[in-house]
């Protein structure tokens, strides 16, 4: 059973469920995170590595847009050997 307002919730806690309504096109959730009262934006406050591994690199894995300005995936090196380094 989702939380109501004001619920305090746990790890790993069913929040809510996906589907469609109204005029929506695909399945989606509505989130929102409110403190005191005040809705805030939680990616504000998570670490641009976490997201990098966490949220990113599964995006461009499965060919899809990244978050931008946070974490961005570089992109991995061609396969293969590497090139001798010269000595100067």
């Amino acid at each position: 059973m989702p939380p109501t307002p004001g619920d305090k919730v746990t790890m790993g806690q069913e929040l809510g469920r996906s589907g469609t309504t109204g005029l929506a096109v695909g399945d989606h959730l509505h989130f929102e995170v409110l403190v005191s009262g005040v809705s805030v934006t939680p990616i504000e406050w998570w670490d641009g590595k976490w997201i990098c591994d966490r949220v990113n690199r599964p995006l461009k894995q499965a060919g899809l847009p990244e978050i931008a300005g946070v974490g961005e995936v570089p992109d991995e090196p061609a396969a293969g050997p590497r090139p001798a380094r010269r000595r100067r």
